[in-house]
């Protein structure tokens, strides 16, 4: 069942490939990709895609550079991309805000909580 799982993933990586006139040099689109996220940047004239804070968008494409962080590919993205700025100050504020969500949500439940064991 394993090798039917990835035969039909080569064959699906085919047809996107020949779908989307994707040459085998997958870096080199990752590159343009990340140059034209850049250049978007420059053209707003903001820190981030979402204006001073980040939006989806960024959270988006920070998730898919954060996945490759150790890599040699994330390496490489960051030497011949300008994406570094970017990338370590949506970092650092994902770093500050992590788990604030959560516990936003935690103490606005917890006084509710407490009124209905009161009563």
């Amino acid at each position: 069942m394993v090798y039917v799982g990835a035969i039909a993933m080569w064959t699906i990586s085919k047809i996107l490939k020949r779908r989307h006139n994707l040459s085998d040099d997958v870096r080199g689109h990752m590159y343009d990709a990340l140059n034209k996220w850049t250049r978007e940047l420059d053209k707003c004239k903001t820190k981030f895609l979402g204006g001073k804070q980040p939006n989806l968008g960024d959270l988006a494409v920070y998730g898919v550079l954060s996945s490759m962080e150790g890599c040699q590919t994330f390496k490489d993205c960051i030497e011949k991309t300008k994406i570094s700025g970017w990338y370590y100050e949506v970092k650092q504020l994902v770093q500050q805000n992590r788990g604030n969500l959560l516990r936003e949500r935690i103490e606005g439940q917890v006084p509710s909580l407490l009124t209905n064991v009161s009563n």
